[in-house]
């Protein structure tokens, strides 16, 4: 993690919560650990129905970082629906940590999550992985759906490099059409095999 001061958090935060309170089509340019952590915060707290992430393996520094677990788990509080497709099968490390978002996800029992989040995978022999990447035009990316208006989408993932709006519907429609489209289909990671 670079080391990004307070004031500039605070002033990056301030910023995005201007965009986002005046619904602005503007793109954003975000990048870094710390910005990246900022922006989901915003997108989490201003999502009103339901989220979708495309994730290689959901198990970066950033979304195990405090900011983003927070804001993700104030998202499920408020009883909305959260579906993460990842690129690759989860890695069975993750259930020996207690503290990653992803064992969070899925070893909480509370109303608030344990109905509401849907994980599927990518079986490795699973070509449509590759018809899916073709279709986002990369080889390697993450991108996060919020609502139908709101997006974030990383091309440079090892830098958290990505671009991000808070009103583009157009580019949100054609995510969640690509999203849909592989999320159906693809294996479940169960509770059950968790704990």
């Amino acid at each position: 993690m670079s080391v990004i001061n307070k004031k500039e958090l605070r002033i990056y935060r301030e910023f995005l919560n201007k965009l986002v309170a005046q619904k602005s089509d503007e793109y954003i340019s975000n990048g870094g650990e710390e910005h990246a952590e900022e922006l989901f915060a915003v997108l989490f707290n201003n999502a009103e129905d339901n989220v979708r992430i495309f994730s290689e393996s959901f198990t970066s520094d950033l979304v195990n970082s405090e900011g983003y677990k927070k804001a993700l788990q104030g998202f499920l509080k408020r009883g909305k629906s959260l579906k993460i497709l990842l690129e690759h099968e989860p890695s069975s490390t993750f259930k020996e940590e207690p503290d990653s978002t992803l064992y969070y996800l899925l070893n909480n029992s509370s109303s608030s999550v344990d109905k509401k989040v849907e994980i599927h995978f990518f079986e490795e022999s699973d070509k449509a992985r590759l018809d899916m990447l073709k279709a986002l035009k990369s080889n390697h990316c993450n991108f996060s759906i919020f609502d139908d208006r709101m997006f974030r989408f990383e091309y440079a993932p090892k830098d958290y490099k990505a671009s991000a709006s808070f009103n583009q519907p157009k580019v949100v429609r054609a995510l969640t059409k690509i999203f849909d489209d592989y999320f159906s289909g693809r294996k479940e990671v169960k509770r059950e095999e968790v704990k």
